[in-house]
């Protein structure tokens, strides 16, 4: 009798704690979709805002200045430095400049949706007071006058910094951060915040509050990420100078995507602070890979306008992690024969050994190849096999596991669909993830087989071991480097041209031509140069994976995306860089002739599309 009693009370005791589990499951699952539908609530109303705002706007009163469309198209196919000049000399007043931005801008932010906040009725009323001031002899600096878009991450008086999360909206900074005030006290002035992907991670600028971006090339296409939104603009010519950031490629890829120039400087180099992190509390302890902010435009000369200012005085008094060094002035002058005047030894790679790029990518560095070197520059190969430098950067960057930061940072939103390969990659439990990796290894996916091996959650031993080769990778490429006698390095932008929408998922590891460089902290830019022809749209590689499929499968009706060249110099080393870029720049003129090598030759100015899209 006491057995049966004891298996009762067992059975019962079972019983219960199930229900117990039961019900505490579900009260966590109920308290986990409310607060995901408050959260979805909050960003639909950012949307909305900035919805009405615009409405608002268009039905308010006529523009300062009524502008021909003749001078308005000449102002948008101006650079900054272009523009800058003209305003200087009175050709043009900063609200002829801003007026003109600020209606392509509307254009662009409704089509491409590259738009988050716009500052429009502020930025005018400010180009107004800018105008008075120049006119009575008082300059607030460099920028006096000119309209510049904004990555939506730095943080600005007034603006979320939402980077494409809702639990962020409704959270104006109080002041502008460090980069954003230094270039507004120089009379830069700020008149769009731009799109972002949800969290800042992956090639495709599409979240839960803005929605999503599309490429001014092919509306059917993406803009890249992070920085996608503010490339999508200047491409569209909806701004002339823009911010970016980037911890992967976040310029670079942007950049490539839609045909414009952007730089990555140096970590350090500038100061981080006043720039949001996609992190619970705004604040992130994973220093193994930093990010660095940096310009993005049209010409490489407009490179210099920001970082000239970012590395000043000023900024290191206010960020004493900052290094003082100052900046020194590139030398930008052209050859009788239309080259850099500065002549220099660039080494060149077209694979990086860990994607192999489409051939149009590829071509694009043959190209600059032959350029240079009619234009008096020295060029060798740079090989050297970056498969672990790139399967390190992936360990470095999961190391927290099963995306939890930015789990956490989300605080209740659902992690974007865009993640679902990386969050499989890093919520593989153990003891089914080294199984995996071997079974991948036997069937011949070598590099899907890293990429789940190294993807795992790492405790404080196994992240310095990650450290450790980071630095090994570090001193064998400077060491290569200093043995070939180079000062620059010309490789792809991006193992692939821009990417339809959706298939961010598995083309993040595209971005390894410039996530390489971010884990070995040397500064880097692309410059537009080419254009995919129709006979490279297909797509061909060594190793025999879903990565592969969807590679191909992004090429298939690409004819016509801009391809832009990567140029990267060592550590510090960053006005050389953009000397290099500029020799790039210059070269592109050799290969011109009949093809689509200017991003803002091909955009009209009526429809708000490049022409023939």
């Amino acid at each position: 009798m006491e057995h049966v009693n004891d298996a009762s009370f067992l059975r019962t005791c079972g019983i219960s704690l199930t229900a117990i589990l039961v019900v505490h499951w579900t009260r966590s699952w109920v308290s986990r979709r409310t607060r995901a539908r408050e959260l979805s609530k909050l960003g639909a109303a950012k949307l909305s805002q900035r919805n009405l705002m615009r409405k608002e706007q268009r039905a308010a009163q006529p523009p300062a200045v009524e502008l021909s469309d003749h001078v308005r198209d000449k102002i948008l196919h101006m650079s900054a430095t272009e523009l800058l000049d003209a305003i200087s000399s009175g050709a043009l007043s900063s609200v002829d400049v801003t007026t003109s931005y600020v209606d392509r801008a509307r254009e662009a932010g409704e089509e491409l949706n590259t738009n988050c906040e716009e500052r429009f009725a502020e930025a005018l009323a400010d180009a107004a007071l800018c105008d008075k001031e120049r006119a009575e002899g008082n300059l607030r600096g460099r920028l006096h006058g000119l309209p510049i878009s904004v990555k939506d991450q730095f943080h600005q008086k007034g603006c979320d910094s939402t980077m494409g999360m809702q639990v962020r909206c409704f959270h104006p900074a109080d002041e502008d951060g460090l980069l954003v005030g230094a270039l507004r006290a120089e009379g830069a002035i700020p008149f769009c915040r731009t799109n972002t992907p949800q969290c800042l991670m992956v090639p495709e600028s599409q979240n839960n509050v803005w929605g999503r971006s599309s490429n001014p090339y092919d509306l059917t296409r993406g803009v890249g990420g992070s920085s996608g939104g503010e490339a999508g603009l200047i491409a569209a010519n909806g701004s002339p100078l823009g911010l970016g950031t980037d911890i992967g490629g976040s310029i670079r890829i942007p950049a490539q995507f839609c045909g414009i120039v952007g730089f990555k400087p140096t970590t350090k180099r500038i100061s981080s602070m006043g720039i949001a992190v996609p992190r619970k509390n705004d604040e992130s302890g994973q220093h193994a890979v930093v990010g660095a902010a940096g310009p993005m435009g049209t010409t490489v000369q407009d490179m210099q306008l920001i970082m000239e200012i970012w590395c000043g005085s000023k900024v290191w008094a206010a960020d004493p992690e900052v290094a003082p060094i100052p900046w020194e002035r590139c030398d930008f002058s052209v050859a009788p024969s239309g080259g850099a005047e500065r002549k220099m030894t660039f080494g060149y790679f077209t694979n990086d050994k860990f994607f192999d790029t489409a051939p149009a990518c590829a071509r694009a560095v043959e190209e600059a190849v032959v350029a240079l070197k009619k234009d008096g520059h020295t060029v060798v190969p740079f090989d050297f096999d970056f498969f672990d430098a790139c399967v390190n950067y992936v360990a470095l960057m999961s190391a927290d596991g099963s995306l939890r930061c930015f789990k956490e940072g989300l605080e209740g939103e659902d992690l974007h669909e865009m993640y679902s390969f990386m969050n499989w990659m890093a919520c593989t439990p153990a003891f089914i993830r080294s199984p995996l990796v071997k079974l991948m290894q036997l069937v011949g996916k070598r590099r899907l087989a890293a990429l789940v091996g190294c993807a795992a959650k790492k405790d404080a031993y196994q992240l310095w071991d990650q450290v450790i080769v980071q630095k090994r990778v570090t001193r064998a490429v400077l060491k290569k480097w200093q043995e070939a006698g180079i000062d620059a390095v010309i490789c792809p932008a991006n193992g692939s041209t821009a990417i339809p929408h959706g298939m961010s998922t598995k083309l993040n590891q595209a971005c390894s031509y410039t996530f390489v460089w971010n884990s070995l902290n040397f500064p880097a830019g692309v410059v537009p140069f080419t254009h995919v022809r129709e006979n490279e749209c297909e797509y061909a590689s060594v190793f025999n994976d879903p990565i592969t499929k969807d590679a191909a499968a992004a090429l298939r009706g690409s004819a016509g995306l801009p391809v832009g060249v990567q140029v990267v110099t060592p550590p510090w080393k960053d006005e050389l860089c953009l000397s290099a870029m500029h020799a790039v720049e210059c070269g592109r003129r050799h290969f011109e002739s009949g093809e689509m090598t200017n991003v803002n030759k091909w955009i009209s100015a009526d429809t708000g599309l490049l022409k023939g899209k």
